[in-house]
């Protein structure tokens, strides 16, 4: 069995006021690596990482993921997978799967999956928090499919 990630960034809502102005709390970039396709899937028992990097200090992060049978699940905000991290944490596991490892910095939030399985196919969605130099609240919402 093969497992499909695909990337698909999909920037849901991010804004926060700056003086007069409205500021974009952004990623800069979102990859998966190994990079896949629907012809070109990742094998079972790989590893594949998830990372965004952002244009600001991002403060904390959530990923969650619905294994395939599961996807309609998410409007009543439950999640198969669901993994916070923030600084400090980079390299560690995440509690709801060990499999899952954060890699986080300053300005990125990432997840490495090991161990791939088929139910890690389908979308995972990034919630990002990050904070503005005047102390503004930023979030952020991606998915990756």
């Amino acid at each position: 069995m093969r497992t499909a990630l695909l990337l698909a960034v999909l920037p849901l809502l991010a804004s926060a006021a700056v003086g007069s102005r409205q500021k974009r709390f952004a990623a800069q970039s979102c990859m998966m690596t190994p990079d896949n396709t629907l012809e070109d899937v990742i094998e079972d028992a790989n590893s594949v990482t998830l990372q965004c990097t952002f244009d600001d200090e991002i403060e904390s992060c959530t990923w969650v993921h619905n294994e395939p049978m599961n996807e309609n699940r998410n409007a009543q905000d439950m999640f198969d997978l669901k993994c916070t991290g923030s600084q400090g944490q980079s390299g560690d596991s995440c509690d709801s799967d060990t499999r899952v490892q954060f890699t986080f910095s300053s300005t990125s939030c990432g997840i490495t999956i090991s161990n791939t399985e088929p139910e890690d196919t389908g979308k995972w969605t990034l919630n990002g928090i990050g904070i503005t130099s005047i102390g503004g609240v930023q979030v952020t919402k991606f998915s990756v499919t």
